[in-house]
């Protein structure tokens, strides 16, 4: 056996001559081989709670129990919302949980963190097309999803009843334009 090798069932040995049995689990994967985002850190997960909590819908923090490969999110069954975070860009995680959404009739939103300012991607299963790169804002007292880069790019305000589509030819026509919510 190769130094710093562990096999499974082996014995190890450690410099002070302790011996320890490893136990080895090859894949360890939820729900029956369920597939789940990447490890998200405390901090995603954090703000997460902050955006369920903002837009007002029951929370349920364990969707996996009646939902398959959920570990992780947060469900507002109320607001037909999934809420998902990640640390990872790229189109491969919208399209796994596009089709998660999909499957179970659920709108997503999913938090991208690591970079300044965190991000919003919205996923409406009806529409089946992704909105990429929005914000939060608060304007009298509702929450709204505004684009960041796009002009054109609709905006979408949150409430306990879901997520409702603002269609605007550019984001001058907001009356809360340049007020991001903090």
């Amino acid at each position: 056996m190769k130094k710093g090798r562990v096999q499974p069932g082996s014995v190890a040995r450690l410099p002070n001559l302790k011996v320890i049995n490893v136990t080895y689990i090859p894949e360890c994967v939820p729900n029956g081989g369920a597939q789940t985002l990447p490890f998200v850190r405390s901090s995603v997960q954090r703000a997460m709670m902050r955006i369920a909590r903002d837009i007002g819908a029951p929370i349920d923090l364990e969707p996996s129990r009646q939902l398959t490969g959920t570990e992780g999110m947060l469900l507002l069954e109320q607001a037909n919302l999934l809420i998902a975070g990640t640390n990872v860009s790229g189109s491969e995680t919208r399209e796994k949980l596009a089709q998660m959404g999909d499957s179970h009739g659920l709108d997503l939103l999913l938090l991208r963190s690591g970079a300044w300012p965190q991000s919003l991607d919205i996923h409406f299963h009806r529409r089946r097309e992704w909105l990429v790169d929005y914000r939060s804002a608060w304007f009298d007292d509702r929450l709204w999803f505004m684009p960041m880069l796009e002009d054109g790019q609709p905006g979408v305000r949150a409430s306990t009843e879901g997520l409702i589509l603002f269609p605007c030819t550019s984001q001058k026509m907001l009356p809360f334009a340049g007020r991001w919510a903090a």
